[in-house]
C-alpha cells in the first residue's frame, strides 16, 4: 500500500495524469478521513408519474409501494463542506432479493462534473445473489486529474435507482450504510500530490414494503374505484385495533397507527 501512495505521488511530481479510479480500492484513504462536519446521503422518491430528482426537505426513510410497482430512487449527497470538494462516490446497497428487484442504479455525472473536472461513471454492478436472499447493487463515479479545479460543495445527486417491489407482501432493508462513500480530490502543495481523502458522512437507509391499494368499500354508493382518498383513509382510522385483513395494510394481524401512516402515504394514487 505505501508503495502504490508512493507511487501516486511520484507521477504527481513529474506531470503524470493521475486517475481517481485507483480511490475505491485504496484502503488506505478510509482510513484518513478530510474534514467535513455535517455532510449526509440519503435517499429522495421520485411520486408516480413523475422523472425528475428533486432535493427534499427530508429524506425518504420508508417507501411504500404496491406489487409489482415500479419504484424510482434518488441517492443525494447534503452540505458536502471539504475544502477539496467531491472528487468521487460509490453508491451501494443491500436488499431482499425476494421482496425486490433491483432494474438499475445509474450514477449521476453532473453535479460532480459542475466544477470543471472530468468524469467517468463505472457500470454498476447488481448481484441478487451476493448472500442468500441479499442481494446488492453498487455504482461509482470518479473525476481524473490532480486538482485545480477541486470538486463541488453543498449538496447534489450521485445516482438514480430504479426498483421493482416483488408480488409478496413483505418490508426489506435497502441498506446503504455500508456500502456508500465519498472522496474528494486531494491537492497539490509545492508540487507534491495529496491523494484523495474519505469525506466522512452520515449515511441515511429506507425501508422499502409492499403492501396492497389502500381503496376500500367507504359507502354503500361509493365502491372501490382505484383511487386512494381520504374517505379510504377514514376507513383505516374506524378500523383502528380491530384485525380486518382490509384495513391491515402492513399485513401484522392488526389494524394500528403504520397501517394508517401507509393510507396517508397512498392518498392520491391510482391503484387502478
Amino acid at each position: 500500500m505505501q508503495d502504490l501512495a508512493s507511487g501516486i505521488r511520484r507521477a504527481a511530481r513529474v506531470g503524470l495524469i493521475i486517475p481517481l479510479v485507483v480511490i475505491a480500492a485504496l484502503g488506505l484513504v478510509r482510513e484518513r478521513p478530510a474534514s467535513a462536519s455535517h455532510t449526509q446521503i440519503f435517499l429522495s422518491r421520485i411520486p408516480p408519474g413523475q422523472t425528475q430528482c428533486v432535493m427534499p426537505g427530508w429524506p425518504a426513510t420508508t417507501v411504500v409501494a404496491l406489487p409489482g410497482m415500479q419504484v424510482q430512487l434518488c441517492v443525494w449527497a447534503k452540505d458536502v463542506d471539504d475544502q477539496q470538494g467531491l472528487g468521487a462516490f460509490e453508491v451501494g446497497f443491500t436488499y431482499n432479493s425476494d421482496l425486490v428487484f433491483v432494474n438499475g442504479l445509474n450514477g449521476d455525472p453532473y453535479w460532480l462534473a459542475s466544477t470543471g473536472r472530468g468524469v467517468t461513471c463505472n457500470p454498476s454492478t447488481i448481484q441478487p445473489d451476493y448472500l442468500p436472499g441479499v442481494g446488492r447493487a453498487t455504482v461509482g463515479c470518479f473525476t481524473a486529474f490532480a486538482p485545480p479545479p477541486f470538486g463541488p460543495q453543498g449538496s447534489g445527486l450521485l445516482a438514480k435507482v430504479l426498483i421493482t417491489a416483488g408480488q409478496e407482501y413483505g418490508i426489506t432493508d435497502l441498506s446503504f450504510a455500508d456500502w456508500s462513500f465519498l472522496w474528494d480530490t486531494g491537492k497539490v502543495n509545492g508540487g507534491e500530490y495529496t491523494y484523495p481523502e474519505l469525506i466522512p458522512a452520515s449515511v441515511i437507509s429506507a425501508r422499502m414494503r409492499t403492501t396492497h391499494c389502500a381503496d376500500f368499500w367507504t359507502s354503500p354508493t361509493n365502491p372501490p374505484n382505484g383511487a386512494v382518498r381520504m374517505s379510504d383513509v377514514t376507513v383505516i382510522v374506524n378500523r383502528y385495533g380491530t384485525s380486518d385483513p382490509e384495513a391491515d395494510l402492513d399485513h401484522s394481524g392488526l389494524v394500528l397507527s403504520p397501517d394508517i401512516t401507509i393510507g396517508v402515504y397512498q392518498y392520491g394514487w391510482d391503484c387502478a
